[in-house]
């Protein structure tokens, strides 16, 4: 695949997702669809990611044709990733930036929106962006290198984080930028994984957990952060872990060997 054809790939990814939430906004203002509120947001929501789920398979399946890895190659993937879920359950038990103003969410609303928000964002910007991004980036006609994955992986995990600026239109300012932000080091973190376990699985698996505490424990509905030494701390610390365990999971060592893999799903 040749850079040009890669970023025009990119293009169609972005402007494919963004123009399907922008629809929905058109019909909202239009009232064609009923505008959401604070008692139907959840369904809605579900709705809404379980159609572009469905909207983004049949563009890679007509227009970009992106190789899809479902099985892990992990040796004994459960002892590999326990590390992996007990720092995720553990930053996610003590790390909160939001108020006490959130409302409770039940166990049967939230399931289902944080299984189909995970699916659906990690097909979008870790099976379907990252390789784009990594073919755009891929100099032509020669070998793919660790310096060129790592780009690829901040580089979707940006797109991944600057996704978040869309929710401007539903809250303030400060709230959106800390949402972006705890996006692309997430991202970071998620596609570290799908690059170490070799399966679109496991990113999946872990942004369902992470969605599912965030909104089961701490409510589903955000208006406001506040800017203060709390929040900031929770910032500094989930960044700084992240970080560090996704430098571990495709440090330069690990990363030669899933060279091959990699080569494989952009069809280089």
């Amino acid at each position: 695949m040749t850079r040009k054809k890669g970023w025009q790939n990119v293009l169609i990814i972005v402007f494919s997702f963004l123009g399907f939430r922008w629809i929905v906004q058109i019909l909202q203002r239009l009232t064609l669809i009923p505008r959401l509120s604070i008692e139907n947001y959840i369904i809605y929501q579900t709705i809404l990611e379980i159609l572009i789920l469905l909207w983004l398979i049949g563009v890679n399946h007509w227009w970009i044709h992106q190789k899809v890895s479902y099985l892990t190659q992990i040796e004994n993937p459960v002892t590999s990733l326990l590390p992996i879920i007990f720092l995720l359950l553990i930053l996610m038990s003590f790390l909160s930036i939001r108020d006490k103003t959130l409302i409770p969410r039940t166990y049967p609303e939230t399931l289902p929106l944080a299984l189909f928000a995970g699916i659906t964002e990690e097909y979008l910007c870790r099976s379907l962006l990252f390789p784009q991004v990594l073919s755009a980036i891929k100099k032509p006609n020669t070998k793919l290198t660790c310096g060129e994955v790592y780009k690829a992986v901040f580089g979707s995990a940006f797109i991944f984080g600057c996704f978040h600026l869309f929710n401007l239109t539903a809250q303030d300012v400060m709230t959106t930028l800390m949402q972006v932000w705890l996006a692309f080091i997430a991202g970071v973190f998620l596609v570290s994984l799908y690059i170490a376990s070799n399966s679109i699985f496991v990113p999946m698996i872990f942004h369902f957990l992470y969605d599912f505490i965030i909104m089961f424990g701490k409510g589903a509905i955000q208006q406001s952060v506040k800017l203060n030494l709390q929040s900031l701390e929770s910032l500094a610390i989930f960044t700084f872990f992240y970080l560090s365990y996704s430098l571990i999971l495709i440090n330069k060592k690990r990363l030669v060997k899933q060279l091959n893999w990699l080569t494989r799903i952009c069809n280089f």
